[in-house]
């Protein structure tokens, strides 16, 4: 939004955004000019459905700064809001039902330097192996409430 941290440089804009970790959740928000920690959520989606990729550190000389790559696999035609499609999904039909596939879509998040990459991308890795995990809890403890 106009009231965001934003700076062009280069003909790109950049904007600062707050990267949370929230339960299962993965959460992008705008800071808000002039606040006490209050923004925007610009963005949401589950841990689970997340792959990260980075930058090597030698990937570019020109600059310090280094790039996290956030891939989301999901069933949804519409990816979370700032992420994009490589290519556009095409589902396909096979009867009356649509055949199930996860897409995939992506979001580069840049980071200041390979320090401050390093040190967010081994939290978000932690968090979406964590939530992987849980993932059979959830299916194991709705089974056990059926059965009783």
């Amino acid at each position: 939004s106009e009231a965001g941290a934003k700076v062009v440089s280069q003909g790109i804009t950049w904007q600062s955004l707050y990267l949370v970790l929230l339960g299962q959740d993965l959460i992008l928000v705008e800071p808000q000019k002039h606040s006490t920690g209050e923004g925007r959520i610009v963005t949401s989606c589950k841990l689970e459905d997340l792959i990260i990729e980075k930058d090597p550190d030698d990937a570019r000389v020109d600059t310090s700064a280094r790039r996290m790559i956030v891939i989301n696999y999901n069933t949804d035609l519409k990816p979370p809001g700032l992420f994009h499609f490589g290519k556009h999904p095409k589902p396909d039909e096979q009867g009356p039902f649509y055949k199930v596939r996860r897409w995939k879509s992506a979001l580069d998040i840049w980071f200041e330097d390979s320090r401050a990459l390093q040190l967010a991308s081994s939290k978000v890795e932690q968090k979406i192996a964590h939530a992987k995990a849980q993932r059979g809890s959830f299916i194991r403890r709705y089974l056990s409430q059926a059965n009783d």
